[in-house]
């Protein structure tokens, strides 16, 4: 295995010396390692990669600026999705330095983004891959199956909503007008700042 990690032979390498490149390398965060200075490979487990690009590769058929994928190197515990590198900084340590119109014109791209995204509806709920869902507040033992209809989704809430625990005769009302089950991404606010790359172009 060569010293230094070249891009040029990135299908080149064996997947055995692409991970010890990988794990070699500068980590950006707890799951993104810089291998080059042009690519970065993000780590997800197996069960999720795969609904982790299906969602990238539409987000760039709508439009939506994300990193294109280079290569995936699965291992047994692991995968590692290689992309390319976003040269800038990434969005929560800039906005605090941001002008009150440059804020303002940040958060309408934003805004624009997310209208985008939630303009495609889908009969279920989950994953683009296998329908699978993924929240704190869905992941109890008896969890949503996979791809649930909006007749699933209701019966769910309407059974813990009205449970009644021992302790707690509460009964807490069920939403009315349920909304659409829309492309959007599930991580949390200030994850997602942290996660979104401020290029040269803004």
């Amino acid at each position: 295995m060569t010293v230094i990690f070249e891009d040029q032979i990135l299908n080149h390498y064996s997947d055995d010396d692409l991970e010890k490149f990988i794990l070699r390398s500068s980590p950006i965060s707890s799951r993104v390692f810089c291998l080059s200075s042009t690519l970065v490979a993000k780590q997800v487990s197996p069960p999720e990669a795969s609904g982790e690009v299906a969602a990238m590769k539409l987000a760039k058929q709508l439009g939506i600026r994300v990193a294109s994928i280079k290569k995936i190197l699965e291992r047994t515990r692991l995968t590692y999705i290689i992309m390319d590198r976003i040269a800038g900084s990434n969005l929560e340590e800039v906005w605090a330095q941001k002008s009150w119109f440059e804020s303002l014109g940040l958060a309408f791209q934003l805004n624009r983004y997310i209208l985008t995204m939630r303009s495609l509806v889908f009969p279920t709920v989950g994953t683009l891959d296998k329908g699978r869902c993924h929240s704190i507040w869905l992941e109890d033992y008896y969890r949503l199956p996979e791809s649930s209809k909006p007749e699933a989704i209701e019966s769910f809430f309407k059974f813990w909503l009205q449970f009644k625990a021992p302790q707690n005769q509460l009964i807490l009302p069920l939403p009315s007008n349920p909304t659409p089950l829309v492309f959007t991404h599930k991580i949390s606010l200030p994850e997602t700042f942290s996660s979104i790359m401020m290029d040269t172009f803004g």
